[in-house]
């Protein structure tokens, strides 16, 4: 989908660098932001999408997107700034609850790659690891995610009403509109840098 007229609409300027190290660095050196968010993830269908056009589907794999090309932004990040007197851009990024050293599958291994990619990059971070992320406000189509979470939300407002009141938070699912709120205010959070923000605080107050 072409986002580009939306945040025409909102003020909002439209980058198109590659995503090639080089070019990605220069386009942050120009720039000099302070806050780069990285809210980047592929799916299995886009993978087959791609190699159903033609296309080749190792581009489009967990390693090549969710790992690969945050390694390539956190480093452009660092390169972009020059020697040690000059910190980095703070780095948000939006991993997945679970990540751990034994991920049992691409998409966990590939996330907690990204993650430790981040953790040793030198740059100032803010980790995110949200649970599902559903709600009619995502813009692609994923129709077992939303019924997930809508399963999911009526087993945890059992545990709610049971007193799990905490326990209900944190395994929630959110939507888009909440998840964005979270990203910017843990972003503008000064106390948030160099964390690892877990599900039940990236809800609404």
């Amino acid at each position: 989908k072409d986002l580009g007229p939306v945040f025409d609409e909102q003020g909002a300027a439209v980058d198109q660098t590659p995503w090639e190290p080089e070019a990605m660095r220069e386009t942050l050196e120009r720039l000099s932001p302070q806050l780069v968010f990285c809210l980047i993830g592929t799916t299995k269908a886009r993978k087959k999408e791609l190699e159903a056009s033609g296309g080749d589907g190792a581009n489009a794999t967990y390693e090549a997107v969710d790992y690969g090309l945050t390694k390539l932004l956190v480093d452009a990040c660092v390169a972009s700034v020059e020697g040690p007197s000059q910190e980095p851009p703070r780095f948000v990024y939006l991993s997945s609850m679970g990540v751990s050293p034994n991920g049992l599958n691409a998409y966990m291994q590939a996330r907690y790659k990204a993650e430790q990619a981040v953790l040793q990059s030198g740059a100032p971070y803010t980790i995110a690891r949200p649970g599902i992320i559903t709600g009619d406000d995502r813009d692609d189509s994923r129709p077992l995610e939303q019924w997930g979470g809508k399963i999911n939300d009526a087993v945890f407002g059992v545990v709610r009403a049971l007193g799990g009141r905490e326990l209900a938070k944190k395994y929630r699912s959110t939507d888009a509109a909440e998840l964005a709120r979270a990203l910017v205010r843990l972003a503008l959070d000064e106390g948030a840098s160099h964390s690892i923000v877990e599900a039940q605080d990236l809800k609404d107050p």
